[in-house]
């Protein structure tokens, strides 16, 4: 449990209550926030492979739980034990690698928003999850309402329990259907982010265009924005299984190979009746496991590498 309630407190005393902390046995939300996007920043901070001063002044500046810091070069220096010289370099260097912004006019201030920003795409939260932020972020607003649900849904999605996010989605898709991933161009790229961050996508018209889109990322993008592939809810129903199953399969603590043993044919023509350039049915039951076990290990590797373009 995230809090209990007090019989004798209201539900606006109770929020007070919960936000300030005044008894130990309420969980305060505000924290349990902090120390998820704290862990989800720590992570980000490894991956990027900073030199040892950067990492030690972005590790102190998330440390202090606010977006933005006012201390000095000379405070720097003395909380993380650099040398004013390594601070100023650090700093430099970080800002020229767009993880976070400066301004020394009226005194010095640093602003580590750009980081969390990528940071947010790095946990597999390609399209930033707008709406569950936005349920969280109510609970400390007028319009507030119970943050446990918020927390949950957005935890879940923050950590791949859910079905993963569209963007992820769609670019299985379209490598499954046969585009070539080297010939996705930088101005596409942001297209794609714009219509995934859109908060009115239309997921399944995006995978079904995809599908329907001679495996052009441009002309997939375009189809959807123009709406020239209609919706067929059969071939969408058949989408979202072969779709689930896959996902299952890399997902799975086993390996891709042992998980499709045992799969029959069904399987194999739900495959290439939603990707006919995937038609199994006639081999060989070895053949096939091995084929399509590497192909979605491959496609899985290839996958991760554009997801690093869209960061």
């Amino acid at each position: 449990m995230y809090y209990r309630v007090p019989p004798e407190c209201t539900g606006e005393e109770f929020r007070a209550r919960i936000i300030e902390g005044r008894t130990s046995s309420d969980v305060v939300v505000p924290a349990v926030i902090h120390a998820l996007v704290k862990g989800v920043a720590l992570e980000y901070l490894v991956q990027l492979e900073l030199d040892l001063k950067e990492q030690t002044l972005m590790l102190y500046l998330i440390n202090t739980g606010s977006l933005t810091n006012n201390d000095t070069i000379d405070v720097l220096s003395k909380n993380t034990k650099l040398s004013r010289p390594s601070v100023i370099g650090a700093l430099n260097s970080l800002v020229k690698k767009d993880l976070m912004t400066r301004k020394r006019k009226g005194g010095d201030k640093t602003n580590i928003s750009p980081f969390i920003g990528k940071m947010l795409r790095f946990k597999k939260v390609y399209d930033v999850h707008p709406n569950e932020l936005e349920d969280l972020m109510k609970y400390f607003g007028n319009d507030y309402e119970d943050p446990v649900l918020a927390l949950q849904e957005l935890i879940s999605k923050l950590f791949s329990i859910n079905p993963e996010p569209p963007l992820a989605r769609f670019l299985r898709v379209c490598l499954l259907a046969g585009f070539d991933e080297r010939s996705l161009k930088d101005e596409t790229v942001k297209a794609i982010r714009e219509v995934v961050n859109s908060e009115d996508l239309e997921e399944e018209r995006l995978l079904q265009t995809a599908i329907f889109s001679e495996k052009s990322w441009e002309k997939t993008i375009t189809f959807y924005q123009e709406k020239s592939v209609p919706i067929n809810e059969e071939i969408t129903e058949d989408i979202n299984n072969v779709v689930n199953e896959i996902e299952w399969l890399i997902k799975s603590t086993k390996k891709v190979i042992d998980g499709l043993v045992g799969k029959d044919d069904g399987f194999y023509k739900k495959l290439a009746n939603v990707f006919p350039n995937q038609n199994y049915v006639e081999m060989r039951e070895s053949e096939r496991l091995d084929k399509v076990s590497r192909l979605l290990e491959e496609t899985e590797d290839k996958v991760k590498a554009l997801l690093e373009r869209f960061v």
